[in-house]
């Protein structure tokens, strides 16, 4: 893609970010640089940076999207909501300090202030998601809506976070969850981050808050209902409303 190109996309789907989807993206990123050139370009029009979410290129190769500071919200927001929004459950960080991208792993590990039980909001700017190659969709900041954060994790230092018991309500089944990171892998990808993240926007930075990948979902979001997630004594939750 060339400059003017890269430029054209991000205007597109920043328009697209509060008004009517698009149906595709012409030209198209044709590789990952690409992608990334028009995540960071897209921040010119749609605002700062608040956080940032982890993604498999592909449903494989590691990546990362920004999240806008406007689309982070406390637990107990109500957000508007397309029909064809999408709900993840996660476990997210929040930092205490800025990370450089030459960040050892025990400084990582320091910078890290909080880790806590979120929902992702999901809501692709295209009309059809599925019919989007990958680089596309990565364009499109893989889809990030909005990011929701819940309670505080206790004793995540000590705790096995890939295996925490989340639900979404009270299910009457153990509902089917993908292992997580663990604090380890968590810190590994802060690292790959930091990297990214200095190319494509702020850098990571103090308060930022970060995705670490879906643990549920994702799931169909319906307009007007309530939903809680989390664990026992632990718990994020999210009211819809109609665009």
């Amino acid at each position: 893609m060339q400059r003017d190109q890269i430029a054209s996309a991000a205007e597109a789907l920043a328009a697209a970010n509060d008004g009517e989807t698009l149906e595709a993206l012409t030209p198209l990123p044709v590789t990952p640089a690409e992608a990334y050139a028009v995540q960071a370009e897209s921040l010119r029009h749609l605002g700062p940076v608040g956080g940032w979410k982890h993604a498999l290129l592909g449903g494989q190769d590691l990546s990362c999207a920004p999240v806008l500071g406007r689309a982070i919200h406390r637990s107990g927001a109500t957000l508007a909501v397309a029909p064809h929004a999408r709900l993840e459950l996660e476990i997210a960080v929040r930092l205490r300090a800025d990370i450089s991208p030459e960040a050892k792993s025990h400084e990582i590990l320091e910078a890290i202030g909080s880790v806590h039980v979120a929902f992702e909001v999901l809501q692709s700017r295209f009309t059809t998601l599925e019919k989007q190659p990958p680089l596309a969709q990565m364009a499109d900041r893989f889809s990030n809506r909005a990011i929701v954060m819940g309670d505080e994790v206790p004793d995540w230092q000590t705790r096995d976070l890939s295996r925490l018991p989340l639900a979404i309500g009270a299910p009457a089944d153990p509902p089917e969850m993908a292992a997580g990171m663990s604090l380890s892998e968590i810190v590994s990808f802060l690292g790959f981050l930091a990297e990214r993240a200095a190319v494509i926007g702020p850098g990571l930075r103090a308060e930022h808050c970060i995705v670490t990948g879906a643990r549920i979902g994702p799931q169909p979001l319906p307009v007007g209902v309530q939903l809680h997630g989390g664990l026992e004594g632990c718990q994020v939750s999210l009211t819809t409303c109609a665009l």
